[in-house]
């Protein structure tokens, strides 16, 4: 690191609250790993005969959705979907078939559990009287007393108005269930074991973004990722934006070759979520990225051990040797750090960002 380089003082960095949800993440999955099992009966019974699953949400609990779509599909052998929660309200005839509306479950998510778009949609779904599972981190809100199933996650309450600690325990939920409904819980334990040690690097990977935003002067970031990566990809964007009022944007990997590479520069990061599936195309794809003049972060599991991976400027590897869909709850990390560290270069209260607020509603008197 370079002797002039001015990091940002621990104890100013302390002061933001954010900062402290951020970290909490370290303990959730234990904490999410415990309600779960004492609800494993329970869920098994709701979900038993099942033919499709839905999830709903906005926001970042839209991008939750996105991940659990493909996790369920991927581990699975039934379909899901993920349905913005406005798209169902005003199409709802689109996501309900009215043959096997008995054996379809959808399930909501919102971290207040007051969010307009969803409590209309849990509303359309009790109405109909059709199985509906809602998660949230607050039990007074209209989605919990409209759901048949609702699960009240109460650990992952915040304070911050931009959601971090309980997208990813949204996401580790999520991630369990899909395990139980793949047969496959044997799965928790071994998630629970490699969070632990990805979270023992916490502050190193901290250290390691913090240098990256204060050295230089990005104007736009990139998220780019595949298969499971999407979402993750997308919920990165969202926090980048949220907490720096930076330019952001997300893709999966391969298509940010159609037309959207021709706006990069030197000024532009771009951060490569990196999968083992798909590795060896995203590699090449950094490559040609940092060949036309784009700064390149690459953040990926032991990928430097077994590939070449030509060049680049940056690379975090965790270290790991994990399956791909672990990486949809440790690879958030990264994104909420540079969103972090990018409002503090900027002057900028990453807990409470101008123009946001902590419960999206809308007035429909």
């Amino acid at each position: 690191m370079s002797k002039n380089l001015k990091l940002v003082n621990m104890t100013k960095k302390n002061n933001y609250l954010i900062w402290e949800e951020i970290e909490g993440q370290k303990s959730i999955a234990n904490t999410i790993g415990e309600k779960f099992l004492s609800i494993e009966k329970e869920l098994s019974k709701f979900f038993k005969d099942y033919e499709r699953l839905f999830f709903l949400g906005c926001g970042s609990s839209y991008h939750v959705g996105i991940i659990g779509n493909f996790l369920h599909d991927f581990l699975t052998d039934k379909k899901s979907y993920y349905v913005h929660s406005s798209d169902f309200m005003f199409f709802e005839r689109a996501y309900i078939n009215k043959k096997s509306k008995n054996n379809d479950i959808y399930l909501l998510l919102s971290r207040t559990g007051h969010t307009t778009e969803t409590v209309i949609a849990s509303k359309i779904l009790k109405q109909k009287g059709l199985n509906s599972i809602s998660i949230s981190s607050m039990s007074d809100g209209g989605l919990i007393k409209n759901s048949k199933y609702p699960i009240i996650l109460k650990n992952l309450k915040e304070e911050a108005v931009t959601a971090t600690k309980s997208v990813v325990g949204f996401t580790i939920f999520v991630l369990y269930l899909t395990f139980l409904l793949a047969n496959k819980l044997h799965l928790l334990k071994n998630f629970i074991g490699n969070s632990n040690t990805f979270y023992s690097s916490f502050y190193d990977y901290a250290s390691s973004i913090e240098k990256i935003i204060l050295k230089n002067n990005f104007n736009k970031y990139v998220f780019l990722g595949s298969g499971p990566n999407y979402g993750v990809a997308r919920e990165a964007e969202l926090k980048v934006k949220e907490m720096s009022l930076s330019n952001t944007e997300a893709f999966q990997t391969l298509e940010y070759r159609h037309g959207h590479k021709s706006v990069i520069n030197s000024d532009t990061l771009i951060i490569f979520l990196i999968s083992n599936v798909c590795a060896d195309y995203e590699l090449k794809v950094a490559k040609e990225f940092k060949e036309l003049g784009a700064r390149t972060l690459l953040i990926g599991d032991r990928i430097s051990k077994s590939r070449s991976l030509g060049n680049y400027d940056y690379l975090i590897d965790i270290d790991l040797g994990v399956e791909d869909t672990f990486k949809t709850v440790f690879y958030q990390l990264f994104g909420q750090l540079i969103g972090y560290y990018q409002a503090i270069k900027k002057g900028i209260d990453p807990t409470n960002p101008k123009n946001l607020d902590y419960c999206v509603t809308i007035n429909l008197e």
